[in-house]
């Protein structure tokens, strides 16, 4: 931000560092920077405009102002390359700050700009489902506020499909559509039938809304369903997403107190304690990929670490770019795992699946970049805290937590993930935080 734009939009840094956050909320694994240029110009509404690079881009974006003397252009550069849904999500979420800017212009002293904050993510999903935003933000409310409440001490876990028509729902083979002998029931009166609240919990039974007027209908889906693919949430969701297409959405509250959407295309969105955010695997996959090579093995490290801050397991898994860093990596230097069990790939059916129970163990499952299991429940070398502080004081600031240092130092080697007890990702590579996915 250069000195004559700062002097004249001062007030205006609290909307950058709020946009930069939301953005960040989007494309979590990438810098995001904004810079700003001062012209005349008279008073419009925004226009947007996006430059894609290979490994970068830059959206240039013109907010609404009252002012008639100039007005400022905002240079959005983020340093990878967007895929068009996330150029798409970013255009509608800037949409979305140019009519609050236009309806409260003195937003630094407006309490209702304070309190659309936390609700600009869930209105860019809306404005991209097929169905109208304002009865989707009437669902996704309604489905946050079951995701809040519980039933003798544990939570609702309660899945809802929105349909268009009956025929765009394909049931899969042992599955059946049931129409409610009570009608069509009012989303505010979701909770209110004991029924509903028996079937809460079940994964197989979910309800259905037409035409998002109300609650028509149940659909049970079985678990075994041939047609799942996977739903970039947890293996238990993989039946439920097949059924997404373009006519049907899936709003699900879990049992963890997190809300999922899920639109076309298999696209899903998270709202945590944290807020909304685009719930995007790729990313991750990227990263994993810097140093194993593989797609398939990054794209099964990322969903079994996805799946292991789903279930709230907390876990580190360490891919070593070279074997002979594994005696670095793990002081007792013998691995247990190779000696007693023996040769294990990670893209094999059941050695994923061991890998999977392992990670629960405490300690590092540890993985070389061919995908081989070279040690689990591993005790990582950690240097005292002070001699990580000096280490990374200029480039990393240290963070809590024996896990968390154990993996910044392991990734001197490689790259560590670890997984917290309470959900958040943290991704480490040449002894620094690269993102964290919370």
């Amino acid at each position: 931000m250069n000195k004559k734009s700062k002097q004249h939009r001062l007030e205006n840094d609290t909307v950058y560092h709020e946009l930069i956050h939301d953005i960040e909320k989007i494309i979590y694994d990438c810098r995001v920077s904004v810079f700003t240029h001062d012209f005349t110009y008279k008073p419009c509404h925004s226009s947007i405009e996006c430059h894609k690079t290979e490994n970068a881009s830059e959206i240039v974006f013109i907010p609404f102002t009252e002012e008639k003397s100039y007005r400022n252009i905002l240079s959005i550069q983020i340093s990878r390359d967007l895929s068009e849904f996330e150029l798409k999500l970013i255009k509608e979420l800037l949409k979305i700050y140019n009519v609050d800017i236009e309806k409260f212009p003195y937003y630094s002293h407006n309490d209702m700009w304070i309190s659309l904050r936390n609700t600009r993510i869930l209105r860019v999903i809306s404005r991209i489902s097929v169905f109208p935003s304002e009865n989707f933000m009437e669902w996704a409310d309604t489905m946050e506020k079951i995701c809040r409440m519980s039933h003798e001490g544990e939570s609702f876990s309660l899945n809802l499909f929105l349909l268009r028509n009956k025929n765009n729902i394909k049931i899969p083979k042992g599955g059946e559509l049931i129409d409610l002998p009570t009608g069509i029931i009012r989303m505010d009166q979701l909770l209110s039938y004991k029924w509903i609240r028996a079937i809460a919990n079940d994964r197989d039974i979910s309800l259905v809304a037409l035409n998002v007027s109300g609650v028509s209908s149940f659909v049970i889906i079985p678990t075994n369903n041939r047609e799942k693919r996977f739903s970039n949430i947890h293996h238990s969701y993989d039946s439920l997403t097949s059924l997404v297409n373009n006519g049907v959405e899936l709003i699900s509250a879990s049992n963890n107190n997190d809300l999922f959407i899920v639109l076309r295309g298999g696209n899903v969105f998270l709202n945590t304690r944290a807020g909304w955010r685009y719930y995007n695997i790729k990313p991750l996959e990227s990263t994993i990929k810097r140093h194993t090579r593989s797609e398939k093995l990054s794209f099964l490290i990322s969903k079994l670490i996805f799946e292991k801050s789903f279930e709230r397991n907390g876990c580190i898994f360490c891919i070593i770019d070279k074997k002979d860093y594994y005696k670095l990596v793990n002081p007792e230097k013998e691995s247990f795992f190779k000696k007693n069990i023996g040769n294990r790939n990670i893209g094999n059916e059941i050695s994923y699946a061991m890998a999977n129970k392992f990670s629960s163990i405490d300690g590092a499952v540890i993985l070389s970049k061919e995908g081989d299991i070279l040690g689990i429940a591993c005790n990582l070398e950690v240097n005292s805290r002070i001699n990580l502080e000096k280490k990374y004081a200029k480039k990393n600031k240290l963070i809590e937590g024996s896990r968390k240092n154990a993996a910044i130092e392991s990734s001197r080697f490689g790259i560590s993930i670890c997984v917290s007890d309470d959900g958040p990702i943290n991704v480490f590579e040449n002894g620094y935080l690269l993102y964290t996915i919370d």
